[in-house]
């Protein structure tokens, strides 16, 4: 799928950028995440001053998290806000703007006047979840529109696993892959110029890609941490045979319907998840889904066996979903389900999916160890 990224003359076209002399991607895999750098250079060849803006993609490749536009000695960088206060800012701007600057899926910066000649750095940052299938990880880079086949191109990624990696390959193009530990390596592309016809895809296979793990992350400016878990349970050492389809549980789970997945990609995410649960729940196991906000509610007032009309009456209700059920209150359907009296025979199992922070952490995690 094509990616528009780059410096053009306001008003002109989306695909008529300026020329691109070079376009430098760095990118950081880090299990399946990808943080992506892109750099490039332009320069106006117009024989006269052009009014110049800074498109680039909205989230349909990821999230987009710096950006930096430098035009001599003057320097436009992008600014991090409150996802409320960001969004009214954009809105405003797009109401105001009279070029129809919001009728497609790009983002803009006004670059203002580009003297004739003039020479455009910019530089992009966005991260991006990665597609992984039966433990295999994908990562894909969109190829450049409007690319011309002077522009000089490399490709750095540096990628880090949680376990020895076993293969890295590309079906799309020539890439060099150089291992510096059991768990990392540097991926650069050939001498092969770099193709803007196509996508690049690089796909990892790894060990043991669903062994548990911890990552940690620190934010240099703020000197902050940040903490991702990444746990699979051990269901056949924990209940031998529960994976069998003969044998029972209990299954509910606990879905975050709060401002967390407000955003339509969230929510889809969060959607698309439970969907592939409720088609893959054990034929004789019970189970209840419970959705909460600042309150919750309940598929069934106690768990109900996965028959047809049950698994299709939960189903409906997930599908319904709209997020933005106000804060996140995980703490009152915990207590509902840890009330309820367990079925003997049928282990008991809480999935909670959250979209993000909850309220009253301290006393989820009270509760949580209070039953652990």
């Amino acid at each position: 799928m094509p990616f528009l990224c780059g410096v053009k003359k306001k008003g002109a076209k989306n695909v008529d950028l300026l020329r691109m002399t070079k376009y430098d991607v760095s990118v950081v895999l880090t299990d399946l995440t990808a943080r992506v750098t892109l750099y490039q250079k332009f320069k106006n060849d117009a024989a006269a001053p052009i009014e110049g803006e800074f498109v680039f993609p909205d989230e349909e490749f990821g999230t987009v998290c710096d950006y930096s536009v430098t035009i001599g000695e003057r320097t436009f960088s992008g600014q991090v806000m409150e996802e409320d206060k960001a969004y009214a800012v954009a809105t405003r701007e797009v109401d105001d703007a009279d070029d129809g600057a919001g009728d497609d899926d790009l983002e803009r910066c006004s670059l203002g006047h580009l003297p004739s000649k003039a020479k455009i750095r910019t530089q992009v940052q966005y991260v991006t979840e990665l597609e992984e299938e039966d433990g295999e990880i994908f990562f894909e880079l969109p190829h450049m529109k409007n690319i011309n086949k002077d522009c000089k191109f490399t490709l750095d990624i540096q990628a880090r696993v949680n376990s020895t990696i076993k293969t890295i390959e590309s079906a799309t193009h020539n890439i060099l892959v150089q291992k510096e530990s059991p768990t990392e390596a540097k991926i650069v592309m050939q001498k092969t110029p770099y193709s803007s016809e196509r996508d690049l895809i690089i796909s990892i296979t790894q060990s043991d890609p669903f062994c548990n793990r911890f990552w940690v992350e620190r934010d240099l400016p703020f000197s902050t941490l940040a903490s991702c878990a990444v746990l699979y349970p051990d269901f056949p050492r924990l209940f031998p045979g529960l994976v069998e389809e003969h044998e029972k549980c209990e299954l509910i789970f606990v879905v975050d319907d709060s401002l967390n997945v407000k955003d339509e990609y969230r929510l889809q995410d969060e959607k698309s998840t439970m969907v592939a649960f409720m088609e893959a729940l054990p034929k004789k196991c019970i189970f209840n889904v419970l959705f909460f906000g600042d309150e919750f509610t309940h598929v069934f007032e106690k768990s109900a066996a996965a028959t047809e009309e049950h698994v299709s009456a939960a189903t409906k209700r997930i599908t319904s979903m709209e997020g933005g059920r106000g804060p996140a209150n995980l703490l009152k359907p915990l207590e509902w389900v840890f009330r309820q009296s367990t079925v003997p025979t049928y282990p008991r199992q809480v999935i909670v999916l959250a979209g993000g922070q909850v309220t009253n952490l301290k006393s989820v995690v009270e509760i949580v160890k209070g039953v652990a």
